[in-house]
């Protein structure tokens, strides 16, 4: 464990962080060319905290998986080249196992014989330069988890901790905090803005699962490669008296309470927490789920619904 902790350091660099800041601003606008109405329309699925997505080459929906609001979670894109990638937004909830789903999740849907014999290619962005190290958590135990899995990985990308750091005013933030890669060919676009939320389905339900009492916090996979569906599974919301306390509470008081970077987060970070927050008050009169087992959602790119609610199991 000692010896992570000294290679994320060391990996961080001893090196002269105004040109490491400054090459890895460059890096992100070079990454950051991209026409966020061109993905939609061509087929960008969004992945919250704690999910996860993997898609095949051969879909023919979705072209780009990505997610956003990473500042010390971590985004993390599984690619093997030609057959399939998964990508994922970690928290410091059960990394170990949910990068191990993940792999399997992407083993699957490329449908590999032989799944030692390909090199699965990592790009990973989170985490900024903070006293309490939470991010250099999450990466160490990414680090630890993907040195143990018997296949063949690649980190190609890792935009994290000092690497993902600059300064305002003094006060660090994140680079990067978006992450989009492209299906068929791998390639990926780096950005710190926020996806619109009218292309995320349920965003304050899925949000909500992160404040429920579920005893698996691992990594939930919100999306069937085999039928092409979205599907956001059920899970129980109980009641949490905290919620309408919250609710009617100031923006400092959000940000103190429910965020592991309150000086960082973006304007729609709280828009996104106060409507999660609103999922529980209403849950209580108006169940989200009525008792069935998932909710299931197809692709219309080129429809101004982007994605269309099919039925309800």
């Amino acid at each position: 464990v000692d010896d992570v902790d000294k290679f994320i350091d060391n990996f961080d660099g001893d090196l002269n962080i105004a040109s490491v800041e400054k090459k890895a601003i460059e890096t992100v606008e070079t990454l950051n060319i991209f026409n966020i109405n061109e993905l939609i329309s061509e087929g960008l699925m969004v992945v919250l905290q704690r999910e996860f997505a993997t898609v095949s080459v051969t879909d023919s929906n979705i072209s780009y998986i990505g997610s956003d609001e990473a500042t010390t979670c971590h985004i993390v894109a599984f690619h093997i080249e030609g057959f399939a990638t998964s990508l994922g937004h970690f928290d410091s909830f059960a990394v170990d196992k949910s990068v191990r789903v993940m792999i399997d999740s992407l083993i699957q849907c490329a449908k590999l014989e032989n799944p030692l014999t390909k090199s699965i290619e990592i790009d990973m962005i989170g985490g900024f330069t903070q006293p309490e190290r939470e991010g250099h958590q999450i990466t160490k135990q990414l680090f630890i988890s993907m040195h143990k899995q018997p296949e063949l990985i690649h980190l190609r990308t890792g935009l994290v901790n000092k690497l993902n750091t600059t300064f305002r005013n003094n006060i660090p933030y994140p680079i990067a905090s978006q992450l989009i890669i492209k299906i068929n060919n791998g390639s990926i676009m780096i950005g710190n803005s926020n996806f619109p939320p009218n292309i995320i389905p349920e965003l304050s339900l899925r949000g909500a699962r992160l404040f429920s009492n579920t005893q698996d916090r691992t990594m939930t996979n919100v999306y069937d490669w085999s039928t092409h569906e979205l599907v956001i599974s059920y899970y129980p919301i109980s009641k949490w008296p905290d919620a309408q306390l919250f609710l009617s509470a100031p923006d400092e008081i959000l940000l103190k309470y429910l965020s592991t970077s309150p000086e960082q987060e973006s304007s729609e970070f709280l828009v996104r927490l106060r409507a999660t927050l609103q999922c529980f008050v209403d849950a209580e009169s108006n169940k989200p789920f009525n008792d069935i087992q998932s909710i299931i959602y197809k692709y219309h790119g080129l429809s101004s619904l982007y994605w269309e609610r099919i039925h309800i199991m």
